[in-house]
């Protein structure tokens, strides 16, 4: 996603509404945050989310709402969305290395 955020933005005409500098830190931005997922980073996860809600609700606004454009839209969100789990399932069962409920009572053997 990084990648084709930066060919976006290095490919795009004159007539594309965000300056240059905008676009560039867009695609850094999602660079760190998809480093910081691949760290499994939680933090970066949803704000990797937020990202790309924000982003998608600008497009929708600016352009309006093509059934393509959300088609990949709810597909790239599906994978965020998975991402943000993982972060949190990863942290959870990292805490936990035996892989029990914390909060589960002993059974008597």
């Amino acid at each position: 996603m990084t990648g084709v955020t930066f060919l976006a933005s290095i490919t795009a005409s004159a007539a594309f509404l965000a300056p240059n500098d905008l676009r560039y830190a867009d695609a850094a931005l999602a660079f760190l945050l998809t480093v910081g997922i691949w760290r499994r980073s939680r933090i970066a996860a949803v704000a990797m989310l937020i990202l790309f809600v924000a982003v998608t609700v600008f497009k929708v606004a600016l352009v309006g709402a093509r059934p393509l454009f959300l088609l990949f839209a709810a597909a790239f969100s599906y994978f965020y969305v998975q991402a943000v789990r993982g972060t949190w399932a990863y942290h959870r069962l990292a805490a936990n290395p035996a892989g029990r409920n914390a909060s589960a009572p002993e059974r008597a053997a």
